[in-house]
């Protein structure tokens, strides 16, 4: 076989890859989005409604990301700290069992991490394998003619 009869056995199949990336990359993202809302959690529902997602126009990569600011923190986990007021001389306020409380600084124990997106990530593999599979299936399909 030539390299000029392989380029042109080759070329259909390039073609119908390059076709396909973007819608590939939109399902992908739609899969990981809509897991990463099952398992966001959901207090008040801000942490939730923050799930955001988008797809660069070559379909090249995407991301499904958070922009509440504490997202990081529930998802990572926080270690202990100190908190004070943000103001010099000012002080914490806040309610323990119905008890206003005056301090000038509190001992954070720290939170525990709560990887939403990592849990979104595994339980959305087997259908993201699945979608990459049709997907192939079909490239190789068309490609044929």
């Amino acid at each position: 076989m030539t390299n000029t009869s392989f380029s042109a056995m080759i070329e259909p199949l390039a073609l119908a890859v390059q076709r396909a990336k973007k819608p590939l990359m939109d399902a992908t993202i739609r899969i990981l989005l809509r897991y990463a809302d099952r398992n966001t959690p959901e207090k008040s529902g801000v942490l939730r409604r923050g799930n955001q997602s988008d797809v660069v126009a070559s379909g090249d990569y995407g991301r499904v990301f958070n922009q509440v600011p504490y997202a990081g923190f529930v998802h990572n986990g926080t270690p202990p700290h100190v908190i004070v007021p943000k103001r010099p001389g000012g002080v914490l306020v806040f309610q323990i069992g119905g008890k206003t409380i005056f301090t000038k600084r509190v001992n954070h124990p720290g939170t525990n991490a709560n990887p939403f997106y990592d849990r979104a990530v595994q339980q959305s593999d087997d259908e993201r394998m699945a979608l990459l599979q049709r997907t192939g299936d079909t490239i190789v399909a068309r490609s044929r003619g």
